[in-house]
């Protein structure tokens, strides 16, 4: 069975966008979690208080955090990190 991935955004964030595309034209499930919504807002205060960074997109998979300017800096980083770690 496969990891889970999740990715927090926000629905006006140009680079949650593009990750996003790029997952899905590469078959990759993930959950996206937009943390302007309250049911959202608590997980990504813990994960965003976890990965010690508060820039989006944020990516979790399974324990592990990919997080923006630290693990990737550009959305092909960011999926080549993706497919790594599933």
């Amino acid at each position: 069975m496969g990891k889970l991935v999740v990715i927090y955004t926000l629905g006006h964030c140009s680079y949650c966008t593009k990750l996003k595309k790029r997952l899905d034209e590469m078959n990759i499930t993930y959950i996206s979690k937009d943390i302007e919504d309250k049911i959202h807002e608590r997980e990504y205060e813990i994960m965003k208080k976890r990965g010690d960074n508060d820039l989006i997109p944020l990516i979790r998979i399974g324990n592990r955090l990919l997080i923006a300017d630290k693990d990737f800096d550009t959305i092909d980083e960011a999926v080549e990190s993706i497919k790594v770690l599933l």
